[in-house]
């Protein structure tokens, strides 16, 4: 088994009242982390971080990262940065969505939409996991306005979460290989920042803790992971925030394959 890993963090957008604090070290954080402590080489890591974290730039490397892999490989979609969701068609759910730095609505990834590239970049089925520590809540609480040009989404308020954007999708993406993630929190929740974890940098509460468990056993299983998280997300945050995971495999860990 062959595994890769495309890791993105997102400090700074294109408009400057959505940027967040922590996102870059903790995408540093996962890209050692993977080296270091699950071995992972420089060259199955890419790392895109703030200005170079467009839409475009993440889709061409899960493309390429895709073109590489087979049936019994693993690719790893880390996304440190805001979150939102995109109105689908009536009747059905929005869509989960990564927002890159270029902040435009064609630039935003929806969650199945990051399966579909893998599925065809690869033309076999890898194992994709994603880990997002952005959030989905996607109501629209927060002060936003659209740029009816650039379609750019404005907003103030400091947490990884993005209103809902109220255009619709034309197409309805759906998963259509292996796929496992594991959330910063639920979508009624928000994904905290905070200071002074361990120095006086900022970082996401998921992945600061993530990474503190992982360096210690790369292989923990993902329901003893994630229950682990949330205890020690409650400890730190004063945010309700619950990590939680979808699609593992009973005692799989976050890096075995099938």
């Amino acid at each position: 088994m062959r595994r890769s890993a495309l890791v993105v963090g997102v400090n700074r957008y294109v408009d400057v009242r959505l940027d967040l604090n922590g996102c870059v070290a903790d995408a540093v954080g996962m890209a050692n982390l993977l080296r270091n402590h699950v071995g992972l080489k420089s060259d199955e890591i890419v790392l895109l971080l703030n200005q170079d974290a467009t839409g475009a730039n993440i889709r061409e490397a899960l493309w390429e990262l895709a073109g590489r892999s087979a049936n019994e490989d693993l690719i790893l979609f880390y996304f440190a940065g805001r979150g939102t969701k995109i109105e689908s068609r009536p009747n059905y759910e929005p869509h989960r969505a990564v927002v890159p730095h270029d902040l435009e609505l064609r630039a935003m990834l929806r969650e199945a939409e990051i399966a579909e590239i893998v599925r065809h970049g690869s033309r076999q089925s890898p194992t994709l996991v994603n880990i997002f520590d952005c959030c989905f809540e996607g109501r629209p609480l927060l002060n936003w306005a659209v740029e009816a040009e650039s379609e750019t989404l404005v907003s103030t308020v400091e947490n990884r979460c993005l209103a809902c954007s109220p255009h619709p999708v034309a197409d309805e993406c759906k998963s259509p290989l292996p796929t496992r993630s594991i959330y910063a929190c639920r979508d009624h929740e928000i994904a905290a920042e905070v200071v002074g974890l361990d120095t006086h940098e900022s970082h996401g509460v998921f992945s600061y803790h993530l990474q503190q468990i992982l360096e210690q056993n790369p292989v923990v299983p993902v329901d003893r992971l994630c229950t682990e998280l949330g205890e020690r997300v409650r400890r730190s945050s004063t945010y309700p925030q619950t990590p939680h995971s979808v699609g593992f495999p009973p005692g799989a860990s976050l890096f075995s394959g099938r």
